[in-house]
């Protein structure tokens, strides 16, 4: 009998130990199913996160598309209507009616212009901050499981991220320059204009013809003309500087006219005893001997019927004579034009001192 129990004591100790083994795997098992439910959970989680981080990603970047196209339409807008008001500017010899006009396109296109340069700025700033998401997007894709991390790097390659954010760099470097450019034609205008001057004031000419010259050049190069510019050292001059940049631009302006295909026309200031003089000299056909002395008189003109009033060298001849100076005219028919202008250093409008 006292085997027998014994046996039947160790059969249910060993019988203990097995139910004991049995449930310890069957929780290993349980952890393990849990595990992997949770893993996969947080695999789903991970997932989702990533793909509306995509999704807010692509958003952002259709939304940053979408306002630099409109930067750039606006842009283009701007710098159209800029070369037609610009092209209406240098055809204009109503001398009236260019401070106006000038101050017009001033303000219609600085306001805009201000604007866009704002946006583009601000777009330039965020494709950083785009750049920023990109980059923590893929470091997050890194700790991804690997079924997800395929599915991401092939959504990467339809989408083509890096290529859609170099191409707005470029486009944003394009757009600044364009803005940039817009900027300078509009400092030209005004500094031509001279908008907050409406009395004699001491002038840099060289600036101003500078600024004229920069006017003119589209016009010259649709002439295939070059224009030179050699400026010399000058004294302030008092004058009203927007009447003598009206007289520069109408002299350059003609002589681009007079020039043939690959002329040139060069502007050359100096400075002189008791003034400053101003030559512009061109390739151009020349002026016939016969026709020299009626150059000045209102209406005359050797253009053809609808391409100039008659106006532009008589209003320049009044505007030099009210400033007490003068124009001079060389010309060699078929060999080019000198035009010199010559202007006192003081004001000729002054009273003279009583003896």
């Amino acid at each position: 009998m006292t085997k027998s129990a014994d046996f039947a004591v160790l059969k249910a100790r060993v019988g203990a130990k097995l139910r004991r083994k049995q449930i310890e795997d069957e929780n290993h098992i349980i952890r393990e199913r849990l595990l992997r439910k949770e893993m996969e959970a947080a695999e789903a989680r991970a997932a989702r996160e990533l793909a509306e981080t995509r999704g807010t990603l692509l958003a952002d970047l259709e939304r940053q598309h979408a306002a630099l196209e409109r930067a750039t339409a606006q842009e283009h807008e701007a710098h159209e209507a800029l070369k037609r008001a610009q092209s209406q500017l240098v055809q204009s010899e109503k001398l009236a009616a260019l401070g106006q006009m000038v101050a017009g396109v001033a303000h219609e296109i600085n306001n805009p212009l201000s604007f866009v340069v704002n946006n583009v700025a601000v777009l330039q700033r965020d494709v950083v901050a785009v750049r920023e998401l990109v980059d923590l997007y893929r470091q997050a894709e890194a700790s991804a499981g690997t079924d997800l991390q395929h599915r991401l790097r092939a959504a990467a390659e339809r989408i083509d991220v890096d290529h859609t954010l170099g191409s707005l760099d470029r486009l944003l470097v394009r757009a600044r320059e364009g803005l940039r450019r817009i900027e300078q034609i509009v400092t030209d205008l005004r500094g031509f204009a001279r908008l907050d001057e409406g009395e004699r004031n001491d002038a840099d000419l060289n600036a101003g013809i500078a600024s004229t010259v920069n006017i003119v050049r589209g016009q010259a190069a649709k002439r295939n003309v070059e224009i030179a510019l050699e400026l010399g050292r000058l004294p302030p001059v008092s004058c009203e500087a927007a009447k003598i940049n009206q007289v520069i631009l109408n002299l350059i302006a003609n002589a681009i006219d007079a020039c043939s295909d690959g002329g040139c026309v060069t502007v050359r200031t100096s400075c002189e005893e008791v003034g400053v003089a101003i030559d512009v000299i061109d390739t151009g056909t020349g002026i016939a001997p016969d026709i020299r002395g009626r150059i000045f008189d209102p209406f005359f003109t050797t253009k053809p019927i609808g391409k100039g009033t008659g106006l532009g060298l008589s209003i320049s001849y009044g505007i030099v004579q009210e400033h007490g100076g003068s124009i001079e005219v060389d010309s060699t028919p078929g060999r080019g034009t000198r035009f010199t202008l010559r202007l006192p250093l003081e004001d000729a409008r002054r009273e003279a001192p009583a003896s």
